[in-house]
């Protein structure tokens, strides 16, 4: 019975992960010229492959819908060219990880596409000079990691308004009346 005034609750005070912070990253040092056909596989956290091929000669056609992908080794294959030609593949791949260039002629940087912690967990496999699939239970060539989420403070998360003083008498005063009558 009666009206009663709204009533409002304490804000709330939450910290939640809202923004970017640090790229994941990772580096593979030692790498040689890539023989005709020899695999490198990019393997995600949940299982995707991303193959890509060294070819000699005429390089075919990429198949994104297989995440096949090809690159050439060079004229005269070498390591620079294997890693510059190969990160060139990986970036035309528009994959969640990226090829970045350094100073060292045989070593492959990859870093996440986009700063946080999608990227981290994706490994590099490289398969054998014969052409046959890398080991992919076996030990990657090079893991990215290091990508985190910088936690952001929101000042109030909700407001929680309520219409009533919570009680439920007259609730149950009025069902009780509307049985009897019934009855």
């Amino acid at each position: 019975t009666g009206s009663f005034s709204t009533a409002t609750s304490s804000d709330v005070v939450n910290t939640t992960t809202t923004s970017p912070g640090l790229t994941a990253e990772g580096e593979a040092t030692g790498i040689t010229a890539a023989d005709d056909t020899q695999q490198y596989v990019i393997l995600a956290p949940d299982g995707t492959e991303y193959n890509f091929t060294a070819i000699e000669g005429d390089v075919p056609d990429n198949v994104p819908s297989a995440n096949q992908y090809y690159f050439s080794p060079g004229a005269t294959p070498n390591a620079e060219q294997t890693v510059d030609n190969l990160g060139a593949a990986i970036n035309a791949a528009s994959i969640p990880v990226v090829y970045v260039s350094v100073a060292t002629t045989d070593t492959l940087r990859l870093d996440g596409a986009a700063a946080g912690i999608a990227a981290n967990g994706y490994k590099l496999f490289i398969g054998p000079a014969d052409g046959s699939d890398p080991d992919l239970a076996g030990t990657p060539a090079l893991e990215l990691a290091g990508g985190t989420v910088s936690p952001t403070t929101l000042s109030t998360s909700f407001t929680l308004e309520t219409l009533g003083k919570g009680t439920i008498s007259s609730f149950i005063l009025y069902l009780t009346s509307f049985i009897s009558i019934k009855s």
